[in-house]
């Protein structure tokens, strides 16, 4: 009786091993899976560690009234230009700055004094490479002013667009004006679909200089049709923005024509483009919808897997069955002798 129970336990081990063996993986054959970190899926990273390029406390007097530095920045971030008086004195403070076109930039003319605290001014670029700083100071006394010039841990005009938006940009540029300066540019829009375009200037402007400035704003579609979308309007200051929604009827390349209107030399506009969904529902396809039925199928090859798996089993089932007959059929001879 014990060796009966000992085949029929190995018997079973048998069969449970070749079932082990058959069976199909949870990843079948050519299934994708992706095992990327979560924190590195988002695409086109918008931010970069803020940096610090000065931080420093000068002596201005008469003689030594201006002090210019230069850095080499990147382009398309926001960097904001901070100056205090740490001394009990006051001053005229002038602040330009120069691109690496050479393009240059007034943008901070104002009194300045201890009691004022710290003053700061944005200036977000539109070109990279080697840019300079003059601080220059009108005093009548010696006196001690901070000077910090930081890059800002995001890029231009993205503070203006809501977070939840900036995965869907699918347009984005920052651009140098000047009076009349026009910029084209093409764009790929889908059909049916309203997408929020996003325009402001990204440059400070020095207080005694007419900081307005004018855009025209056009959209073409495919077939060349013109919408005019800001006709000489007023471009939104530094810490604004203007936006706007624009529906397609057509899908194919747009075009972006954007005029600027300043009395300043030159001013850098940050503009984007944002997918905001369909407008209309999308119509039925009916080579992709799914019809209900008490049918199904499954995937040939975990079909192939079942029939072997089940007629291995079966198999072993019958020869199991056949030698404990056999077993009990000999067994039966030998009380009847």
């Amino acid at each position: 009786m014990a060796i009966k129970k000992r085949k029929m336990v190995m018997v079973l081990i048998m069969i449970s091993g070749l079932l082990i063996m058959i069976s199909p993986c949870e990843i079948m054959p050519g299934e994708e899976f992706d095992s990327q970190p979560f924190e590195d899926v988002t695409p086109n990273r918008l931010c970069t560690s803020s940096h610090e390029y000065i931080c420093k406390v000068l002596t201005f007097t008469k003689a030594q009234n201006s002090y210019t530095f230069q850095f080499q920045l990147l382009k398309a971030y926001m960097h904001s230009i901070f100056v205090q008086v740490v001394t009990p004195h006051s001053c005229y403070m002038n602040i330009t700055v120069w691109d690496s076109s050479n393009r240059k930039f007034q943008i901070f003319c104002t009194n300045i004094s201890q009691q004022d605290g710290e003053f700061s001014t944005p200036f977000g670029t539109a070109v990279e490479g080697n840019h300079t700083f003059l601080f220059k100071a009108t005093v009548e006394q010696n006196l001690n002013i901070k000077i910090k010039i930081v890059r800002e841990d995001i890029k231009c005009l993205y503070d203006k667009i809501p977070q939840n938006e900036h995965g869907r940009i699918i347009f984005y540029e920052v651009s140098c004006f000047s009076d009349g300066y026009f910029m084209p540019h093409k764009v790929s829009l889908r059909t049916d679909r309203s997408y929020k375009f996003y325009i402001g200037r990204v440059s400070s402007i020095c207080i005694k200089l007419n900081s307005k400035g004018g855009v025209v704003y056009n959209v073409s579609d495919p077939n060349n049709i013109p919408f005019a979308i800001y006709e000489n309007d007023t471009l939104a200051s530094v810490a604004g923005v203007n936006v706007f929604s624009f529906g397609t009827a057509m899908a194919g390349e747009y075009t972006i024509k954007i005029w600027i209107y300043c009395e300043v030399t030159w001013m850098n506009v940050a503009y984007a483009v944002v997918d905001d969904g369909p407008i209309c529902n999308p119509p039925p396809d009916d080579t992709n919808q799914t019809i209900a039925s008490d049918n199904f199928s499954i995937p040939f090859d975990l079909g192939l897997y079942t029939v072997i798996g089940a007629g291995v089993i079966a198999g072993a089932l019958v020869i199991a069955v056949i030698h404990f007959r056999k077993k009990n059929d000999l067994g039966l001879k030998i009380k009847e002798k």
